[in-house]
């Protein structure tokens, strides 16, 4: 994300935040925060947040988890899959914690891109990836 700016006069300069309709808002909380490991960030009622990623001088990227009922579009997420980037090595531990924790997770290469996703869902369904290099681009750390 550059200084690039098209007719519209402004830069999209990283991600705020990813909002998921729920319909189990405590299961969700739960994976989000003791599987993934996700800090969690003050919310209110009928809504839990935690941060993806820091970002330098920001907020940072966060995940709001909205109870279905609190939710603007009253109903179920059309969320198609919530990707995180981590690295090789900690991808490989993640597919080893979910294995522990019951959950079933498999790696696939994300098309076009030199990166491998583990990819599982959490307690609704929705697909969440975990993406790493892969091949050539791990081995030189990117």
């Amino acid at each position: 994300m550059g200084d690039e700016r098209f007719g519209g006069g402004f830069a999209v300069r990283g991600l705020g935040e990813v909002a998921i309709g729920c319909r189990d808002l405590p299961a969700m909380a739960r994976f989000y925060g003791e599987v993934l490991g996700l800090e969690r960030l003050a919310g209110r009622d009928g809504i839990a947040r935690f941060r993806i990623a820091e970002a330098g001088g920001g907020p940072g990227a966060a995940l709001a988890l909205i109870q279905a009922e609190a939710a603007a579009s009253g109903g179920r997420s059309s969320l198609h899959h919530l990707a995180l980037g981590v690295t090789p090595h900690d991808q490989a531990r993640a597919a080893d914690w979910f294995r522990r924790v019951g959950l079933s997770c498999r790696y696939g290469d994300v098309p076009g891109t030199g990166r491998r996703g583990l990819f599982t869902a959490d307690p609704e369904g929705n697909t969440v990836a975990l993406v790493a290099a892969a091949g050539r681009a791990a081995e030189e750390g990117a």
